[in-house]
């Protein structure tokens, strides 16, 4: 990793000011706990995966970034749809893309 990158990369980044919600409701106290720990873990794999840390960077240089959220939603319905969805997952999980994500869904 690269010390001057990570601050010039994170400088303009703010944590978040409020919880988002869905349709007026707020998220659950399960599903806050949840987010937050998931979160804290795809921040990690995000900034390895793009590459501006590795194993070795210690967490007080990061640990203030808010941390996107990385969702993926797959068509359902077909058997093509569930083929195109596996080879989709399959392909994240070879680059180690899968603990970057937040949230996964599947529509029908």
């Amino acid at each position: 990793y690269k010390e001057e990158h990570l601050n010039e990369i994170f400088e303009n980044l703010h944590p978040q000011e409020n919880v988002r919600t869905i349709n007026k409701i707020p998220l659950s106290g399960d599903e806050i706990k949840s987010k937050e720990a998931r979160l804290k873990r795809t921040k990690k794999a995000i900034l390895k995966f793009i590459g501006l840390i590795d194993d070795n960077t210690p967490e007080g240089l990061y640990k203030d970034i808010e941390t996107p959220v990385i969702s993926f939603c797959f068509s359902g319905g077909s058997y093509r749809a569930m083929v195109s969805s596996i080879g989709f997952l399959k392909s994240c999980h070879e680059m180690k893309l899968l603990d970057c994500v937040t949230y996964m869904i599947g529509l029908s």
